[in-house]
């Protein structure tokens, strides 16, 4: 019987499952099934039925590719914006030798699940931890070393991911209509960082530039210690294009178009204020700059003053679908060089992604799209092997019980399906005239975008 690793990555842009196969001989092998990203508006759920039926699909290709029934998966955590907050909490240990007080296992597990207890605001949940370091009396110690150490008490800083109770609900409804086990709900952000962050440098940043958002963390000694999620990106920049040229249409700027530029192209005199040139780069560059760079100018240089650190430690990684674009590192650098002074302008490149061994595409035309679109999915796997999770066992034909939270699971059917997709053609032309209302016609001016003249 084999034994696998499932997770699953819900974006913007594509849903992947991923599979870690393992089988009695030893051999290993990772298998991955991608389609398109349905029922997802500004990286929450939307549209349930949708967005169960893609689950669906992916665990039918996988099952008719390996032969492996899906269960269990480790889920990449969708549902809006997250927040981040420090934890501090404190075990007195309850070992006693020679009346010296040492820890001993239990007092460990306590601590480990201490985080619980963090009390958080009615409409927020906690999805996601790290245990940033461990301390006896105060003075660091390493998890591995606590078990039988003297010590009057151990403690433990950790980082808790919170999102909105509501959205978390509706990721937990949609693993139970795909009829899915939860073995684990993880920030994606993070999973991808512990895979391409170097932990020699002191002082790394990581930017994770998605269609509808960007996150941004700040790691040191390879440890992530700031994190921000900003809303916006392609999606937003998208939408202002459409309403500046009333000749292009949706489609003459979907998100595949960005593979298409070329950016080291970009001049960095089309910058300069009162200049004519209306080429469609020059747009796209500026509406560009006062999004994704801009805001990850900003976060790094005036809310965390990690300039310096950046200079002379790894400087900014990219990850991400719009780190896909030809010449992005170049782009970047070439506006950070505008508006930041010369002692700290820090160094921006693309991350570089390592293909696992052995990782095929359940279908062909997913075999050569780039790795950054698989960061997230790709950093789980790494995650749950370092870690040495309990693996899920392979069983064809037997179901597990699903997530339970009190409302029933509908079998899809054909009314379902025609349903869903009612719904989601309902969905997106009324998400066009919502946005098509809203917009923000301003000008694509990247001083002027982002408020510095």
């Amino acid at each position: 019987m084999s034994q696998y690793y499932a997770v699953l990555d819900l974006g913007s842009r594509l849903f992947t499952m991923a599979l870690h196969l393992f089988d009695d001989s030893g051999e290993e092998k990772i298998v991955y099934a991608t389609v398109e990203s349905h029922g997802i508006t500004n990286m929450t759920i939307d549209n349930n039925p949708q967005v169960v039926s893609r689950i669906r699909k992916l665990c039918t290709m996988l099952k008719t590719k390996t032969g492996v029934e899906v269960q269990e998966v480790h889920v990449a955590y969708i549902g809006g914006p997250i927040i981040v907050e420090d934890y501090e909490c404190t075990v007195t240990c309850t070992g006693n030798s020679a009346n010296h007080k040492l820890a001993v296992m239990e007092d460990i597990e306590k601590l480990q699940d201490a985080y619980l207890s963090y009390t958080t605001k009615e409409d927020l949940e906690i999805v996601d931890h790290m245990a940033l370091q461990y301390r006896k009396d105060g003075q660091p110690c390493a998890l591995a070393d606590l078990e039988g150490v003297y010590a009057k008490n151990i403690s433990c800083h950790f980082l808790l991911f919170l999102a909105e109770s509501q959205h978390y609900q509706r990721f937990k409804i949609a693993l139970e209509g795909a009829k899915l086990q939860c073995a684990g709900v993880y920030v994606g952000f993070r999973t991808c960082g512990l895979r391409l962050i170097n932990k020699d440098e002191r002082a790394q940043a990581l930017a994770l530039l998605d269609d509808s958002h960007i996150e941004v963390g700040f790691y040191e000694n390879g440890v992530l210690t700031k994190y921000k999620w900003i809303e916006g990106g392609w999606d937003v920049i998208r939408e202002n294009l459409l309403q500046e040229d009333r000749y292009l249409r949706p489609i003459d700027l979907d998100v595949t178009y960005l593979q298409t530029m070329n950016l080291t192209t970009f001049k960095s005199e089309w910058f300069e204020m009162n200049n004519n040139d209306d080429a469609k780069l020059k747009k796209v560059g500026g509406h560009l700059n006062a999004t994704y760079i801009a805001s990850v100018r900003n976060t790094l240089a005036e809310e965390w003053k990690v300039n310096l650190p950046l200079k002379y430690g790894g400087g900014l990684l990219l990850t991400g679908s719009i780190s896909a674009i030809n010449g992005i590192d170049f782009f970047f650098n070439t506006c950070l060089s505008r508006k930041l002074p010369e002692k700290e302008l820090y160094k921006v490149k693309v991350a570089e992604h390592t293909k696992p061994e052995k990782w095929e595409a359940c279908e062909s035309q997913y075999a050569g799209v780039p790795l950054n679109l698989f960061s997230i999915p790709i950093g789980m796997l790494d995650l749950l092997r370092k870690q040495n999770v309990v693996r899920s066992k392979g069983a064809d034909g037997v179901s597990k019980e699903p997530l339970q939270s009190g409302e029933p699971i509908v079998e899809e059917s054909a009314n379902s399906q025609e349903q869903e997709t009612k719904e989601g053609i309902f969905s997106r032309i009324w998400n066009y005239i919502i946005q098509w209302l809203n917009g923000d016609i301003s000008s694509y001016d990247t001083d002027e975008r982002d408020g510095k003249k």
